[in-house]
């Protein structure tokens, strides 16, 4: 039986709640996704990835909101919503997510969501979705199903929405930057489509604000 790859919103919710893994398209790429309370699930992608301890996985969110209902907090929180889709901030580890999510470092990846298929996936979902680039670690990030398929992946797809190319098609890709914070500054673990000077601009006028 072929794996589908144009699985309604449905079918993938369905199997999210099941402990399966999902891939869609999100900033360009090609993602895993699984339930990241799901010790197994998890583990699923770690394989998949050849991940080894001491790489922390991303979690993604539909709004701050969901973030504050799923105990997510930081004061790093505060930058994902001028910078989302293209910010990522690494902070400590929510309850309940499992273990194999952090090796044990207990830091995450958190980025926020707000359009397209995996957004509404996430208001469904009703909690943060774990995700990772579908390409095993060190390898070039998948923009299209045959890059999926060269490294030997074959997991079902949501379908993208109405009107967008489908997965079979290259689409850009802004990179993402990643933060964390370290003495009360940021520090850029990943440069990206974000630069540095724009997230401390943003940071200063939080902290000003008393925001964070």
């Amino acid at each position: 039986m072929a794996i589908p790859h144009d699985l309604s919103h449905t079918d993938a919710l369905a199997l999210l709640h099941e402990g399966a893994v999902v891939m869609f398209r999100l900033n360009g790429r090609i993602v895993l996704s699984c339930n990241p309370y799901n010790d197994e699930a998890v583990q699923r992608v770690n394989a998949l990835k050849r991940r080894q301890p001491g790489r922390p996985l991303a979690l993604i969110l539909p709004s701050l909101d969901a973030a504050a209902a799923a105990q997510i907090s930081s004061p790093l929180l505060q930058l994902l919503p001028r910078f989302r889709p293209y910010l990522t901030v690494s902070i400590p580890s929510p309850p309940g997510v499992s273990r194999f999510a952090h090796h044990g470092l207990g830091m995450v990846g958190v980025g926020l969501v707000d359009e397209g298929p995996a957004a509404a996936l996430l208001l469904s979902f009703g909690r943060p979705l774990l995700v990772s680039s579908a390409n095993p670690t060190g390898e070039p990030s998948p923009r299209t199903l045959s890059d999926v398929r060269a490294y030997g992946f074959e997991l079902p797809a949501l379908a993208p929405s109405p009107g967008e190319p489908p997965l079979t098609v290259a689409v850009e890709a802004p990179s993402v930057t990643v933060v964390t914070l370290a003495d009360s500054r940021l520090r850029v673990l990943s440069a990206g489509s974000v630069a540095e000077e724009a997230l401390n601009e943003e940071w200063a006028r939080l902290r000003a604000t008393g925001a964070v």
